[in-house]
């Protein structure tokens, strides 16, 4: 396992935040992977959060599609070795036939069946487990995404939901992905977007969130929509099914570093790496502010030094004044 924190901002971080416009972030760089136990996505999620905890941070953040590989609960661990997307569905939906039969006699397409099939598991696992970690750590969980359906909704939807845990440990907000990649929609996973008009900042102790999911970040007008209700940090858990090559990295710079040099707020791109079901993820976790004396008008002020392996990256935030022009 790798730990980079960059330049001095790891030291500053040391100490909790005494300021309300000022906190200290901690960004997880962690392993996406299939689990077929709760006991296994807890070890996990355990292991990384405790990481991120001992720099004392205010908030931390982790990646997009950190809960998808949950999906796998109650399969054979053979799953875990599938070389595709498709050999993992199989494998659950062998476990759970009746009811994936049920929804596919509907019409719901294989993939979301299920995640139908498995949302009760799914969702009880996830939000349990950041629960109970955001309690003992005393501290707010930016919990990356997972796919699920709406709670208590009965029209066969499932999104890709981004989770903000509290430090009591209740759900303090959470926000559906706009913006699906061909992955995510009907060619693949047969995700439904979130709605545009249903996104809103997170208004929360610590400053107001603006939830800006991977593919979300390069919709200009959303997010500065975000910014215009209030958002003072913007948070982007991220997941690049794809090397980390020159040409990936140059377009991801029009993503979330446009929206802050363009928004004035600061904002954390938190990524997943990693392999699972034959995907592989790799990505740089970065945490970036907006500043008039750089090239391009945005300082990274701390960053993982490797799109593979994981990591902590730690920075101590300036929040915008309340009242300043952004």
């Amino acid at each position: 396992m790798q730990s980079i924190l960059v330049g001095f901002v790891a030291l500053l971080c040391i100490c909790s935040c005494v300021c309300a416009s000022e906190l200290c972030v901690a960004a997880v760089q962690t392993e996406l992977r299939l689990y077929t136990a709760r006991s296994q996505f807890e070890t996990h999620m355990r292991r990384v959060v405790r990481m991120a905890a001992d720099h004392e941070p205010d908030l931390i953040v982790l990646p997009e599609d950190l809960g998808t590989g949950l999906m796998a609960l109650g399969a054979p661990d053979s799953v875990m070795d599938a070389d595709s997307m498709q050999d993992a569905m199989v494998s659950v939906a062998a476990v759970k036939s009746a009811e994936v039969s049920g929804l596919a006699a509907r019409g719901v397409p294989l993939p979301r069946a299920i995640m139908l099939a498995q949302a009760e598991a799914v969702r009880a696992v996830y939000v349990d487990t950041f629960s109970a970690l955001a309690q003992e750590m005393d501290v707010w969980i930016a919990a990356g995404t997972v796919l699920l359906p709406h709670e208590g909704a009965d029209d066969l939807h499932v999104y890709n939901t981004f989770y903000f845990f509290g430090p009591d440990g209740t759900v303090a907000g959470t926000a559906d992905k706009v913006n699906l990649i061909p992955l995510e929609a009907e060619e693949g996973m047969a995700l439904v977007p979130g709605s545009r008009e249903a996104l809103a900042p997170w208004e929360t102790a610590v400053g107001a969130i603006g939830p800006v999911v991977c593919a979300d970040a390069w919709d200009a007008e959303l997010v500065g929509e975000l910014v215009g209700q209030g958002a003072e940090l913007l948070l982007c858990p991220s997941a690049n099914p794809e090397p980390w090559s020159d040409e990936v990295r140059v377009a991801r710079e029009e993503g979330l570093r446009a929206r802050v040099r363009e928004l004035g707020v600061p904002g954390v791109e938190c990524f997943g790496v990693g392999r699972m079901a034959g995907l592989m993820f790799e990505g740089v976790t970065q945490i970036m502010v907006p500043d008039a004396d750089a090239a391009d008008g945005v300082r990274v002020v701390a960053s993982a030094g490797d799109p593979v392996g994981e990591c902590v990256v730690v920075a101590r935030v300036q929040l915008p004044a309340p009242g300043r022009e952004k």
